[in-house]
């Protein structure tokens, strides 16, 4: 994972359906197995409630690594019991306001 490269919105994803207990952490090193070269992970967050919605973005740095997620157009989510075939998404628009994101590489998180 290369959390240096600039964000680009036109090789981002909208992840649906993911397990509330997944961390971006935990997403963005599942994105980068399956498909290498994540830049960025976030969970969507409530932010009166600060608990997470079940959705999730994935910013890529390669082009190549996007269209791989995209043509999948699934993936599947494993998290200690959960195991979740999700839909992955494109978005036109990347707001990481109110969530709990992954830009880190050294994948410290709070």
């Amino acid at each position: 994972m290369d959390g240096s490269q600039p964000l680009d919105p036109r090789k981002t994803i909208f992840v649906g359906g993911v397990p509330r207990p997944l961390r971006a952490v935990e997403l963005a090193m599942i994105m980068d197995r399956l498909y290498g070269g994540v830049c960025y992970a976030g969970i969507d967050t409530d932010p009166e409630l600060k608990y997470p919605k079940g959705a999730g973005r994935v910013a890529f740095s390669t082009q190549q690594s996007y269209i791989a997620a995209i043509s999948a157009r699934f993936v599947q989510l494993q998290h200690n019991d959960i195991d979740k075939r999700v839909n992955s998404v494109f978005s036109l628009f990347m707001n990481p306001s109110g969530m709990d994101s992954f830009n880190n590489p050294s994948g410290l998180l709070n």
